[in-house]
């Protein structure tokens, strides 16, 4: 068993391959408001929803912003089927492998995916309880692969008290030497119930090759029961460049009085400005420089991370208070802290749903259709989820895969470039 610390390196690298796994058991607006957050402030790459209970025509109702998606659809009345999402720029291949009705009696999706020219395979799987046909015969365990869901396995060796149909065959692939169990006996449970016992139905297992890189973390509950997990998985490359971060002017909170009034009262003598014999370049660098100082001054600067526009005090406290329900819950083991929790998951989605529509009514009256046009076409189009486009898929050429963006998409100006180098 390959033992993982929790949080014990931070997800900041850029040279990491960040995945999140959650069961959300049921997917709704307000769930999705809350892995949005999650998913944005932890950097996720790709993320995977078991029981997200959702159809092609559900998953239109949702953005999911930077992120590309794709479904295992729904299978039957109950919670089922599978969503992932890829962050845009990343290319990635998805495939349906089974379903609760096949074979095997569980969702399983499969998705490769490829950051900065490595070749990653990453397995979701849900196998509900008591399901005795669990196979993953079908699956191909080499290198660079990560097996994560829910199994509803029980094993001794993840801190349940027996043996079932799904442990036993989780306990044969470890067995196998095929993948490494990632898992820490000290650490927190993923699932509460609601008798207030703590277990392990989430897991997480890696390839061989790099289970020595990869580090597992288990953070929040949202509401379902389940504490996600994160998985990131360290790998070397020579492009290790980050994308700057760009500070943006807020010119609708500038103050434009002070700043015109400094100007003006700095270029109001030209011949203090402009020296005698002095080059027109020099002058205007000059100029520039003042205009940017006082800009500088007197607009605002920054961008704000995250930003929720229905966001508020009492969102943030009622956040809080779930978190310490949570926490006291899994500590007391009380079945009455239990259902506290779950009371306060459920007030904290009931105020979000009423500060989204408040925020949605202020947005719809105050705006004025004459002037901000592009205003309402971003949010027309943010309503019929056009910003959610399909993820960018590898091109198979015979026998060869192009999974890099340039040998996908090159641009025309490199190709007018090779044009006339071979023409001269």
């Amino acid at each position: 068993m390959h033992s993982s610390s929790d949080a014990n390196r931070p997800f900041k690298d850029q040279q990491w391959l960040r995945i999140l796994q959650r069961n959300a058991g049921g997917f709704s607006h307000e769930k999705r408001t809350q892995l949005m957050s999650i998913l944005i402030s932890q950097d996720i790459d790709v993320f995977i929803i078991v029981e997200a209970n959702l159809s092609h025509d559900s998953l239109k109702l949702h953005t999911f912003g930077p992120y590309c998606t794709k479904i295992l659809p729904k299978s039957r009345r109950i919670a089922s089927g599978i969503l992932v999402g890829v962050r845009k720029g990343l290319i990635s291949d998805f495939h349906e492998i089974s379903n609760l009705s096949s074979y095997n009696g569980a969702d399983i999706i499969k998705l490769d995916v490829w950051k900065r020219k490595r070749h990653f395979k990453v397995y979701g799987c849900y196998s509900p309880p008591g399901n005795t046909k669990l196979d993953f015969s079908l699956l191909t365990f080499t290198s660079k692969t990560i097996l994560c869901g829910d199994f509803n396995a029980h094993s001794k060796r993840w801190n349940y008290s027996d043996l079932n149909s799904a442990g036993k065959v989780m306990e044969d692939l470890l067995i196998a030497d095929q993948m490494e169990l990632l898992y820490n006996d000290s650490g927190i449970p993923t699932y509460l119930h609601y008798n207030g016992n703590g277990t392990n139905p989430d897991l997480t297992l890696a390839s061989a090759d790099i289970a020595d890189d990869v580090e597992r973390e288990v953070i929040c509950d949202p509401g379902s029961g389940h504490r996600m997990i994160i998985t990131g998985i360290g790998f070397n490359t020579s492009n290790s460049s980050k994308r700057p971060f760009r500070n943006r002017w807020n010119f609708a909170k500038a103050d434009w009085k002070n700043f015109t009034l400094e100007n003006e009262t700095i270029f109001e003598s030209v011949s203090s400005f402009c020296m005698a014999g002095e080059s027109v370049d020099r002058v205007f660098s000059r100029f520039v420089k003042i205009i940017f100082e006082t800009a500088k001054k007197w607009i605002p600067r920054g961008k704000q991370f995250n930003y929720k526009p229905f966001w508020n005090e009492n969102l943030a406290a009622l956040e809080e208070k779930s978190s310490t329900a949570r926490f006291i819950a899994e500590q007391s083991k009380n079945p009455e802290d239990v259902q506290n929790w779950r009371k306060s998951v459920t007030l904290l989605r009931k105020e979000i749903l009423t500060a989204k529509r408040n925020c949605f009514n202020n947005f719809i009256t105050k705006i004025d259709y004459r002037k901000d046009g592009k205003k309402v076409f971003n949010f027309v189009n943010k309503i019929k989820n056009r910003a959610n486009t399909s993820s960018t898929e590898p091109l198979r050429v015979g026998n060869r895969v192009l999974t890099i963006t340039t040998w996908i998409f090159p641009t025309p100006l490199t190709h007018f470039i090779k044009t006339k180098t071979n023409f001269n």
